[in-house]
């Protein structure tokens, strides 16, 4: 099917709205059309995020679901808005148990456990009110998730007077296959009257790691480096931040300078997650390779270890890398 003009002859009085030619098909045709369409762009993408577009002129952004606290008031905000021409704003009124208000976004589709980041700006005339932004999570029957659902990746109660861009991570649950974002301003359990402003809303995925053999992140150990206090017990000798979630495919080496027996493991943020490996070789030997999966955006890769003898001996690793299937970017 393709999207085929009405003309105005076609609309002109006395013509026929019904039939395989009227008008009326002609309209539906197109709407079927454009429905496909817009369902094909919209990967990852909020509708309406900068609340331009009020179609229907109700003074509510389309795409987007208003819900109102007690006494308070949302509004299009077109004096000074921080993207495109309107903003959106929910005005705090004070009082106890009084609030604000909070949009809900269209369903947006999603993969289950592929880290996003959700980028918005916002602004308030008081620094105090309470203003979050939370993710909600839907199966593919578009059923909310009983577990971890809402979860609230963004929340301040100390927010600024100018317009601010916040960039909020997380990873969708399990069986998740859509989210809607939620904008809370003025939430009902902090008394702080004011305004609070929202713009920009966009969603992004981020890079996912997945194991490789492209080096991420390489030369984070030099094959000369020795420990020179080495313990019986394992400690940190390396370690890397890392910016997606995913797999990593992590090799390393090590080897003694004398007798005795070097030991190597991968950590995560401080708890071992990879093989105990050991060596006796007095010289880099070959590499130890794992594929480790579990990461999230923020964590520290680590290599661990200790030596079975102790001081004076030491430990000597190298080779130690961050691989996966793509460059980073």
């Amino acid at each position: 099917m393709a999207y085929s003009a009405i003309t105005s002859a076609e609309i002109a009085a006395g013509k026929p709205v019904c039939g395989p030619t009227g008008f009326g098909t002609k309209t539906k045709d197109n709407f079927d059309y454009l429905y496909g369409v817009v369902g094909s762009l919209s990967l990852n993408q909020v509708l309406n995020g900068s609340f331009e577009v009020d179609s229907d002129a109700d003074g509510d952004p389309d795409n987007w679901t208003k819900n109102l606290y007690t006494g308070g008031t949302g509004t299009l905000y077109t004096t000074s808005p921080a993207h495109g021409a309107k903003s959106w704003s929910f005005v705090h009124p004070g009082g106890a148990s009084n609030g604000g208000g909070y949009l809900d976004s269209d369903y947006i589709e999603v993969a289950e456990l592929r880290a996003q980041l959700v980028c918005f700006t916002l602004w308030a005339t008081a620094a105090g009110m309470k203003n979050m932004v939370q993710v909600r999570y839907f199966d593919k029957a578009k059923s909310e998730l009983g577990a971890g659902s809402p979860a609230t990746i963004f929340t301040s109660v100390a927010n600024p007077a100018t317009a601010t861009i916040y960039e909020a991570p997380f990873t969708p649950l399990a069986t998740t296959r859509y989210i809607k974002i939620r904008l809370i301003g003025g939430y009902t359990d902090t008394d702080v009257a004011g305004t609070i402003y929202f713009d920009n809303v966009r969603l992004v995925e981020l890079q996912h790691y997945n194991a490789g053999d492209i080096v991420i992140a390489g030369g984070l150990v030099t094959t000369s480096y020795f420990s020179t206090s080495m313990s019986t017990s394992y400690v940190k000798a390396a370690e890397k931040k890392i910016n997606f979630s995913g797999v990593l495919r992590i090799p390393f080496n090590i080897y003694v300078d004398a007798a005795g027996t070097g030991y190597g493991r991968i950590y995560r943020n401080g708890v071992a997650v990879g093989t105990e490996r050991s060596s006796t070789d007095t010289t880099p030997g070959t590499a130890f390779t794992e594929d480790i999966a579990g990461w999230s955006a923020g964590d520290l890769v680590q290599l661990y270890i200790k030596h079975s003898a102790g001081t004076p001996n030491s430990v000597g690793m190298g080779g130690f890398s961050l691989n996966g299937d793509k460059y980073e970017r």
